[in-house]
């Protein structure tokens, strides 16, 4: 992974940090609100550079795939622990 890519990676996991839809979740009763939160931003960030006005030599592509992998571990994260009690 080159470093524009691992920045790009680096700034969407940063975007995931911030509170406001994990307080919406909260506020909502949601089990995980973290993960749930990190899944909209995550879902909002792909939604951004699929708008950007280029490709970048194929960096945003790959970008676009690392969340896309970020997204299904994510989900699986939240069907793992809706089938078990152990929560590690």
């Amino acid at each position: 992974m080159n470093r524009l890519t691992g920045a790009a990676i680096a700034a969407v996991f940063a975007l995931c940090l911030t509170a406001a839809p994990c307080a919406h979740a909260a506020m909502h009763g949601e089990k995980h609100p973290k993960i749930n939160g990190a899944i909209y931003k995550l879902e909002h960030a792909k939604e951004d550079l699929n708008k950007a006005a280029h490709d970048f030599g194929g960096h945003r592509a790959a970008a676009i795939q690392h969340i896309d992998a970020a997204l299904a571990e994510l989900h699986q994260a939240l069907e793992y622990d809706a089938h078990h009690d152990d929560h590690h």
